[in-house]
């Protein structure tokens, strides 16, 4: 039980990090900027889930 409260909050706040940071990305208009950050988020979202899981 306590796993999956850890596992909603911490996802919870990722997507909120992640909005964050894609309205930052809409005043950049760097396409390599934007890469990069999406490969940061789907990382640590990956990395969030197996670890959690386990």
């Amino acid at each position: 039980m306590t796993n999956f409260f850890l596992k909603r909050i911490t996802l919870v706040i990722f997507q909120l990090l992640y909005k964050a940071k894609l309205v930052k990305i809409k005043y950049h208009h760097n396409q390599t900027v934007i890469k990069l950050n999406l490969m940061i988020n789907l990382f640590f979202f990956l990395v969030i889930d197996t670890g959690a899981d386990s």
